[in-house]
């Protein structure tokens, strides 16, 4: 049962009577609030799982960006001339 239907069930019948447009009100509001709180802890789920495959993605883009740096300095390694030595 829902918080507002708890709270009801403390009213007398004229209580009810009295209030009956605020209750039918709340008791709308109540089931908008449960879908909407669905939708945004699935909205929540989903975002949680993009974000772990973009740090996946943010990972192995620095792993290849350290590779590449490797290969580079490989590679201007040996186009530099060695040193000449003075005896």
């Amino acid at each position: 049962m829902g918080r507002i239907a708890d709270y009801v069930e403390t009213l007398s019948a004229s209580e009810r009577e009295q209030f009956r447009e605020l209750i039918d009100e709340c008791s709308l509001r109540e089931v908008t609030i449960k879908q909407n709180a669905a939708r945004a802890d699935a909205a929540l789920a989903k975002l949680a799982g993009q974000q772990r495959l973009a740090s996946e993605k943010i990972r192995d883009l620095e792993q290849a960006g350290q590779r590449l740096m490797k290969t580079v300095s490989r590679a201007y390694l040996r186009t530099v001339p060695a040193p000449i030595t003075m005896h």
